[in-house]
């Protein structure tokens, strides 16, 4: 609890200097319109970035959970560095981003990585000030793959230069309540909560002393395998050309007797024809006889669980598993963020809205747009 309320309060106090440094630049009265407007976007977000760990907290949640969407790594990079760039400059750090274009996009939490890069910037600019009283702080963001396994990685790098790391601090430079600064201020927190963050994303953090002086503080967080399926056979259309959604046959694999009844009586509201099956490898018997337009499917099951019936499926029935979605409680465990990253499904985290559910079937089945999947 102690380390829970260490690490709230470290991160309350960096939002807060946030508002307080943007409050400062816009009550000079000096601003254009649209820098007026991008600081108080910042005040917002940070406002929005300290209500939702105030609401971790109440709730007795992980502090360190995840909640996993679609991410833009160098957007979030970009935007960490705007809200630092205003007291780099007061300090006299000159920023620099080399920012790799293309950069495929990630399942990540955005705002757990905005944390990490700003204790980065954070510990950048406090050791060059206290050293040089100024410096350069190089941000820099690439594709890498590993050698042998081909798997793919985004690699961040903060690169300062300032003294470089001692021998005697780089040994406990990730441990928490480690701090360099004596009573200057600091809680010796920052990278340890940066590797705990990023670790529970399936990612790495490492710090290195450059050759030419400064120091490299870096992370890398997995690319997502790309896995080809074959494409779903298309729908039928009505008169009109567009989707028929009435009598899309959905089939619901879920060992709670009670939530996949639920479900099924949803959807059969919603026009769509729902059959119920309580286990998985009972469900692809089913699927031999009558193979449904869409399939929503537990991930935690006994005997077959939903990643057993997934490669099942891809051996079996390849068309469907473009047709997949997943409903789950356990979208955040490593394992099974493993699994989805891999094979590409998409899924909705319990519980969900019943609209949101409804719409991202609609989605699967070409019947709207802008899916929701993913990042409930």
């Amino acid at each position: 609890m102690g380390q829970d309320v260490s690490r709230l309060v470290h991160e309350l106090n960096n939002s807060l200097a946030i508002i307080s440094l943007q409050v400062r630049l816009l009550s000079r009265g000096e601003a254009e319109p649209a820098e007026t407007k991008a600081g108080l976007d910042i005040i917002q977000e940070q406002a929005k970035r300290m209500s939702q760990m105030v609401d971790d907290l109440r709730s007795s949640a992980d502090p360190y959970q995840p909640r996993l969407q679609t991410t833009d790594v160098n957007a979030v990079i970009r935007y960490a560095m705007e809200i630092q760039r205003p007291q780099l400059q007061m300090d006299g750090i000159v920023l620099v981003l080399h920012l790799e274009d293309g950069l495929p996009e990630i399942q990540a939490d955005p705002y757990q990585l905005q944390q990490v890069f700003i204790n980065f910037g954070n510990n950048a600019r406090q050791a060059m000030l206290e050293a040089h009283g100024g410096g350069r702080l190089t941000v820099a963001s690439r594709l890498v793959e590993a050698e042998g396994s081909g798997e793919r990685f985004i690699r961040v790098e903060f690169t300062d230069t300032g003294p470089g790391i001692p021998d005697e601090v780089m040994a406990h430079l990730f441990e928490p309540s480690f701090t360099t600064k004596g009573d200057k201020g600091g809680m010796g927190l920052g990278l340890a909560i940066s590797e705990h963050l990023v670790l529970r994303q399936g990612g790495r953090i490492w710090a290195e002393n450059n050759v030419a002086g400064g120091a490299t503080l870096t992370l890398e967080l997995p690319v997502p395998c790309q896995v080809v399926s074959a494409a779903p056979e298309p729908l039928s259309l009505s008169a009109e050309g567009q989707p028929d959604g009435s009598g899309q046959r959905v089939l619901i694999i879920d060992d709670d007797a009670t939530l996949a009844h639920a479900l099924g009586d949803l959807l059969r509201e919603e026009g769509f024809e729902a059959s119920v099956s309580h286990d998985a490898g009972r469900a692809l018997e089913l699927l031999e006889r009558a193979p449904p337009d869409l399939i929503i499917s537990d991930l935690s099951m006994p005997q077959v669980d939903g990643r057993q019936f997934w490669r099942r499926l891809l051996e079996r029935h390849p068309q469907l598993t473009g047709r997949v979605l997943y409903f789950t409680g356990d979208s955040n465990s490593q394992e099974a963020r493993a699994f989805l990253q891999e094979s590409g499904c998409n899924w909705l985290e319990k519980p969900v809205r019943a609209e949101t559910l409804v719409h991202s079937i609609r989605v699967i089945l070409g019947q709207a747009s802008e899916p929701g999947m993913g990042t409930e």
